[in-house]
């Protein structure tokens, strides 16, 4: 029986997707984001500061008490997931931190990684639609095939929250 309704399901219809690309929808996702926020951090040196969808949420993945905070540019996504409350709090425990390049071969590293560590200073826990600040340092190791991890420094991170996902 399902065999009769798959083949009665097919179609020879070109797909829209097929005939070319759509066009990109601006105002959804940016056009939702308050501006302003980022994250950076200096990696070995290198200043990696991502201020595009730059928000802080919770999803229903991770503990409550956590947020999920992303910030991207045209080469590199910051990851954090920490506790959303004032203090000192180090990985792995109280979060992680996943710094991935778009578009690249190159592995992504994080602190969860063998030899990853980190630690955050939360200075402003948020509520949806405040901002979620603070600042981190971390030693974030290849998350794929074997490399010495990397030192991040000067991290800090101001984010507004969103709405929380399902």
């Amino acid at each position: 029986m399902a065999l009769g309704l798959a083949a009665a399901a097919c179609s020879t219809t070109q797909l829209q997707r097929d005939a070319g690309q759509l066009p990109v929808d601006a105002t959804f996702a940016d056009g939702a984001i308050p501006p302003g926020g980022f994250v950076t951090g200096d990696l070995e040196g290198s200043t990696v500061r991502t201020d595009r969808q730059a928000v802080a949420y919770w999803f229903s993945g991770i503990q409550q008490g956590f947020l999920g905070v992303e910030a991207q540019d045209d080469q590199w996504q910051w990851v954090l997931v920490i506790r959303n409350a004032v203090g000192h709090w180090k990985c792995p425990g109280d979060g992680y931190i996943i710094l991935q390049p778009l578009d690249s071969p190159r592995s992504g590293r994080a602190t969860y990684a063998a030899g990853g560590t980190c630690a955050f200073e939360i200075t402003h826990a948020a509520g949806v639609n405040e901002i979620l600040e603070g600042t981190f340092t971390a030693t974030i190791a290849r998350m794929v095939g074997s490399a010495m991890p990397a030192t991040v420094t000067n991290g800090a991170f101001h984010v507004p929250r969103i709405a929380d996902t399902p």
